[in-house]
């Protein structure tokens, strides 16, 4: 089967990296490149606390919900405030769905810009629903940025391999390593680092403390990892290496489509017959409790041939209630 044939179906790319990665002007410079292309595509801001963004986004989180006034209202710093805008966010993302699922056929890209600091968006509840429901109804991948300037100590290196091995881990979904920023400084050395483990070894000659020998073992475990991770150089700034960005995001269309929906469907499907059984304990327990009452549960019947976003709102909702089902039509959500 070729690899490199083009897939139509509307591709979710969502860009994480620390904060100054330059993941917002690389959305804004693939925008550019799409619309030259004459690709259609959407920009949808995750980011409350940003102020000014290049790009003009066609969904963006402060158009509803203030981060200044949240801080206030609640009393939060700056991460506890973004991770509750996120989460008053989640709460109208059915509206999201349905714009989406009326403009799939004529959008090509959705780029998802999200906040810098990584673990307010992949760690927090409502980071991984967003993440789910985009992964039940198109093809998502990550763009985790790297700042190149930053990682030319192979220590700092190494800290960012980890954070986007601990990603993958986290959302089992395809990655691609966009190592920002070669027009300030040449990336040859990080080639020689992901190419021979001797060149990444001799980097730390002369550092003989405990960080450095655990560095080179840390990077010698995860070899594999980062043989088989696709990365390129690219920046924001000038456009270069955009091309190779775009070629990679073809190859991995069709490798998600291949690999890990399959997966996915997998996993939910499993998800399902837990979340089944679960249901069915607990109309037991219902019906002892009140026996005239009737749940309705022909929606469980037919719940593989449902869309799989259907699917993510049942288990959040049962997430949400605790697992105790309380209402008739739980579907009814």
């Amino acid at each position: 089967m070729e690899l490199l044939n083009n897939c139509s179906h509307t591709c979710s790319l969502f860009f994480i990296g620390m904060a100054g990665s330059g993941k917002t002007s690389l959305i804004y410079r693939l925008s550019k490149k799409f619309s030259h292309a004459k690709e259609n595509h959407y920009i949808i801001n995750l980011d409350p606390a940003s102020q000014i963004t290049p790009y003009s986004s066609n969904i963006d989180i402060r158009d509803t919900i203030n981060f200044r006034r949240v801080m206030e209202e609640y009393g939060l710093g700056p991460n506890g405030a973004i991770i509750t805008c996120l989460n008053l966010f989640v709460t109208r993302f059915h509206q999201i769905k349905t714009l989406l699922e009326i403009k799939r056929s004529h959008v090509d890209y959705i780029l998802i810009d999200t906040p810098g600091q990584i673990e307010v968006f992949m760690w927090s509840a409502s980071g991984s629903i967003i993440c789910e429901a985009f992964s039940s109804i198109f093809p998502v991948m990550l763009i985790y940025t790297i700042d190149l300037l930053k990682s030319v100590h192979p220590l700092t290196f190494m800290s960012n391999i980890l954070y986007s091995c601990s990603i993958l881990y986290k959302t089992r979904l395809i990655s691609l390593l966009a190592i920002n920023k070669i027009d300030i400084t040449s990336m040859d050395f990080i080639h020689d680092w992901i190419s021979s483990t001797e060149a990444f070894d001799s980097a730390f000659i002369k550092e003989n403390f405990f960080a450095g020998s655990f560095t080179r073992s840390l990077f010698l475990t995860l070899d594999i990892y980062h043989q088989k991770t696709f990365y390129t150089g690219t920046s924001a700034c000038s456009g270069s290496g955009i091309f190779k960005i775009t070629k990679n995001i073809q190859k991995l269309k069709k490798e998600y489509e291949m690999i890990f929906q399959i997966e996915f469907e997998k996993k939910i499907l499993k998800k399902l017959k837990e979340l089944n059984f679960k249901f069915i304990n607990t109309q037991h327990v219902l019906k002892s409790i009140t026996p005239k009452k009737k749940i309705n549960n022909k929606n469980i019947d037919n719940i593989e041939n449902g869309s799989y976003f259907n699917v993510i709102e049942y288990m959040i909702f049962l997430k949400a209630e605790n697992e105790q089902i309380i209402t008739d039509n739980i579907f009814s959500y």
